[in-house]
């Protein structure tokens, strides 16, 4: 689907190059923060929570967007009878949180001085958590409303619930776990 689909293959390009910053960001921030800001070891680790806090205000603001935007869209859609909600409907926390990549790791690299405080470059993480999630929410959500992809995932959805049905029903042959037990219906032999 990545080569059949030229917005797959662009959402995967653009989450790669994300992803590839996030990772770098494990290597820079030890330096940084020990190097520049002489943190020890313990001490230093600290700053990757403001990256954690910007993934935790981006999905707060995918889940609003999406309560106040993309619900009012499919409403509009039902009572039109124009189902289903075009894809793109899915992207607005993805061009909101677009900013915040760019901007942040220009403010990183900016204030990785000794001069400047270092809650400037922790803030800066903030913001690209912000944007790094923001980004990959909407667009994975988007990509999986495609029509082509939607149907892809229905059918593994499926496949996967009938093999954990089956693996349930092989567990509960062989092992007794009063819990699991009661969750699932015994054979007439066991009664």
């Amino acid at each position: 689907m990545i080569f059949l689909e030229p917005i797959v293959f662009f959402f995967s390009l653009y989450i790669a190059f994300a992803f590839a910053v996030l990772f770098a960001f494990f290597a820079a921030f030890p330096i940084v923060f020990e190097g520049t800001y002489h943190f020890n070891t313990g001490v230093a680790g600290l700053p990757f929570l403001g990256i954690g806090t910007g993934v935790l205000l981006a999905a707060v603001m995918a889940i609003l967007i999406d309560k106040k935007v993309y619900w009012k869209k499919l409403a509009e859609h039902t009572a039109a009878g124009t189902l289903p909600v075009p894809p793109e409907e899915r992207l607005y926390a993805s061009m909101i949180g677009s900013f915040g990549l760019p901007i942040s790791l220009f403010w990183f690299a900016w204030t990785a001085r000794s001069d400047v405080h270092w809650i400037s470059p922790v803030l800066a993480g903030v913001a690209f958590g912000w944007g790094n999630f923001s980004i990959f929410v909407s667009s994975w959500i988007a990509t999986l409303s495609s029509h082509m992809c939607g149907r892809l995932m229905y059918n593994l959805i499926v496949l996967m619930l009938i093999v954990l049905r089956r693996c349930r029903l092989i567990f509960l042959k062989h092992f007794t776990i009063p819990s699991a037990n009661m969750l699932a219906p015994r054979p007439m032999a066991h009664y």
